[in-house]
């Protein structure tokens, strides 16, 4: 085991028994995480949240009055800002993520792009977005990156939810058909459909193929600008 002074990224004290210690009968990658949102991790309990809310009780953004935001003070700390001037801060700022969440759906890389960065409904509910630490959230964190969300509609209703476990995280994992569902969304950015199809034909039976020459061709095919 790694001595309590051991750093994860193992750059003080080195353990390299660690590498041996259950071989064969504990994969590593099989608790990895698949981001099924295209911005920060720690966003992403926040975003499922809020977009959980607005699917199922069919919130419409313009009966919203205000949102908040309870999650660890790391984040709070650090993703704070709500307005956005470029793709990269857009996917770390909690404000734009979560408006973009109760607006459409937050797992479109497009909506990160120059438009939406301009979008008056995405821009006006992030300004209407309170984020503060929440002492349950913090006590999960580092290991979970948990949200507890809150929606208060011009109506007088109020909406809450809690997640803490992201979806794609081993605790939640994405379905095989949720993994294709991404690989189709991103890839039809620079594919045809008939390709991005084609392209997943083949990785699902990589193991049969002669070579994996068609796979090049197919993933080179670009056919989208």
């Amino acid at each position: 085991m790694v001595d309590a002074g051991h750093k994860p990224d193992g750059s003080e004290k080195p353990n390299p028994a660690v590498l041996e210690e259950k071989l064969g009968g504990s994969y590593v990658v099989s608790r990895t995480k698949v981001k099924a949102y295209p911005f920060c991790y720690g966003l992403h309990t926040m975003a499922q949240a809020f977009s959980a809310l607005r699917v199922e009780h069919g919130i419409e953004h313009r009966a919203i009055r205000s949102a908040r935001v309870g999650t660890n003070k790391r984040a709070v700390a650090l993703h704070a800002e709500v307005a956005p001037k470029e793709t990269m801060a857009a996917q770390y700022s909690m404000p734009f993520v979560a408006a973009v969440a109760l607006v459409k759906d937050p797992k479109d890389p497009r909506l990160f792009g120059d438009d939406a960065l301009n979008d008056p409904a995405i821009c006006g509910l992030a300004r209407k977005v309170e984020l503060y630490a929440d002492p349950e959230m913090q006590t999960h964190y580092p290991s979970r990156h948990g949200a507890h969300v809150t929606v208060h509609l011009d109506n007088g209703r109020i909406l809450e939810t809690t997640v803490l476990d992201a979806k794609g995280t081993p605790a939640n994992p994405c379905s095989d058909d949720e993994i294709r569902e991404k690989f189709r969304r991103l890839a039809s950015v620079s594919h045809a459909d008939g390709s991005v199809a084609e392209i997943l034909s083949l990785v699902e039976r990589i193991d049969t193929l002669p070579s994996i020459a068609p796979l090049s061709k197919a993933l080179r095919a670009v056919s989208r600008t």
